[in-house]
């Protein structure tokens, strides 16, 4: 892996790519993959806990450390631009 915290690859793959939810099948015609360092899937995955659990209750969400927010928003760039857009992510 390159010294990125992130490799990206919207290039068709090999078959039909599958996700499977609860019994619910959906195949993916147009996938894009991101593959992420530990540190940023793990700030990722609490990034949307967080996000999920303080929305619930209604209660404000913490804010994340400089190196969590970097990361995130590298991430954030490239899935933009993966998407079609500019990398200049805006709300």
């Amino acid at each position: 892996m390159s010294s990125r915290v992130w490799e990206a690859d919207s290039g068709p793959a090999p078959g039909p790519r599958v996700a499977v939810s609860g019994t619910t099948v959906t195949t993916m015609t147009d996938p894009i993959e991101l593959r992420l360092d530990r540190s940023t899937a793990q700030d990722l995955r609490n990034a949307l806990y967080d996000l999920g659990e303080h929305q619930a209750a209604g209660r404000a969400i913490p804010h994340m450390d400089t190196d969590m927010s970097n990361r995130l928003g590298a991430l954030l760039q490239e899935l933009d631009i993966r998407l079609g857009g500019s990398g200049r992510f805006v709300a």
